[in-house]
């Protein structure tokens, strides 16, 4: 929940369309940095991933509406989704600076980096779908790979086992 407060806490339009992002895809940052106009298609991103393949993500509607948001105050001449302030493609640092500049105006005492928004997603989707959706959703090929992405709530384990029955 505390993270999700970090979209409330947003600068501006791209921040909080890119936390949105992050919260709603689990995307790796350089997926997001990579990310083209042409590549948000409705309620979907075409995202490149290795070997020139491509990978479909779903956005949910609260994360369509922040990027539409967003795209109807950038700056145009660059066909990156998320721009600099100055209209240049996004680098790596910039979106580590305002994720930390984010939480530190939400009040989070703990360190904000786009891979723990992308543990935060992969746990939240494993938990309610199962580990395979969440191995799906970020494109891991190997299952073990997201099981070291998953943190199991303890009240999850506890329902799970006090539900049990033989």
């Amino acid at each position: 929940e505390e993270v999700l407060d970090m979209i409330s806490n947003g600068k501006n339009k791209r921040d909080k369309a890119i936390i949105a992002t992050y919260l709603s895809t689990g995307l790796r940052v350089s997926e997001l940095i990579d990310l083209q106009l042409e590549d948000l298609e409705n309620e979907k991103l075409i995202v490149k991933v290795k070997g020139d393949k491509d990978r479909i993500i779903f956005i949910n509607e609260d994360c369509r509406k922040m990027i539409a948001d967003y795209l109807k105050v950038r700056k145009d001449g660059c066909t990156n989704l998320f721009v600099s302030n100055q209209g240049t493609p996004m680098k790596r640092e910039c979106i580590s600076r305002t994720l930390k500049n984010i939480a530190k105006r939400s009040g989070l005492d703990k360190d904000i980096s786009n891979h723990s928004l992308r543990h935060s997603f992969v746990s939240t989707v494993a938990e309610e779908f199962g580990i395979e959706v969440a191995r799906v959703a970020v494109g891991h090929n190997d299952l073990s790979t997201t099981q070291r992405y998953t943190h199991i709530q303890e009240t999850t384990i506890k329902n799970v086992m006090l539900g049990f029955t033989l």
